[in-house]
């Protein structure tokens, strides 16, 4: 729990950085990478559970309603 305390802090003085304009391109540029690699990598895990969920549901089902 303690390092995503610090994570939190150091994020808001970055934030605080960049309401100022005291960011560097270079650290633009890193963080538009960062923010892209972690929004995939979220929709990634979305789309295996909303897949797992789904074999679950239909295995749920044919175990309740098997066919003849």
């Amino acid at each position: 729990m303690k390092a995503n305390t610090l994570t939190a802090e150091r994020l808001h003085a970055l934030a605080a950085l960049y309401q100022q304009g005291q960011v560097s391109d270079l650290m633009d540029r890193t963080l538009d990478k960062l923010l892209h690699y972690e929004a995939e990598q979220c929709q990634a895990q979305l789309r295996q559970l909303q897949a797992d969920l789904a074999d679950f549901f239909l295995a749920h089902r044919q175990l309740e309603w098997p066919t003849p």
